[in-house]
């Protein structure tokens, strides 16, 4: 099953005109709400296809949001989680976004200072926005609701 969700990421990511790929892992909100384990690392599971994508991603100049929806539910995860942020850093990844999957009010900016600390700990330096297709950079010293707000 979760080998075919990487799959289909990885055609989208070879074939499909996008500037962002958004909810990498967010099958694990699928096993929370079954009551099954999320802790575990589907890098060792699917190494290849995650590499794969993560690559090419960086070779297309596709962005990797950091979904921190996850932290408000059951998985209490990022999408995607730390050991992928760290293998997309190794690979020579570096266009983030940060998002929090705001659907209502009480939603908003939820987890985000926590997904900004997550990037400066897998070392990254940056982050930013998508804007008429172009990446727009803000380092991360820089506090999260300045670039929004700014």
């Amino acid at each position: 099953m979760l080998d075919g969700n990487y799959l289909t990421t990885l055609k989208i990511v070879e074939n499909c005109q996008i500037d962002i790929l958004a909810h990498l892992g967010i099958f694990r909100r699928g096993i929370a709400r079954a009551g099954l384990d999320t802790s575990f690392d589907e890098i060792s599971y699917f190494p290849k296809i995650i590499k794969n994508i993560l690559s090419t991603m960086i070779e297309r100049g596709i962005a990797l949001e950091i979904n921190t929806s996850g932290l408000r539910r059951p998985e209490d995860v990022t999408y995607p989680n730390k050991n992928i942020l760290k293998l997309y850093k190794k690979l020579g990844g570096s266009i983030l976004t940060i998002g929090s999957d705001t659907h209502y009010p009480d939603n908003a900016f939820f987890g985000l200072l926590q997904g900004y600390s997550l990037l400066k700990e897998c070392g990254f330096h940056n982050y930013g926005y998508i804007q008429n297709h172009e990446y727009i950079i803000f380092p991360l010293h820089r506090s999260i609701f300045e670039a929004y707000f700014l």
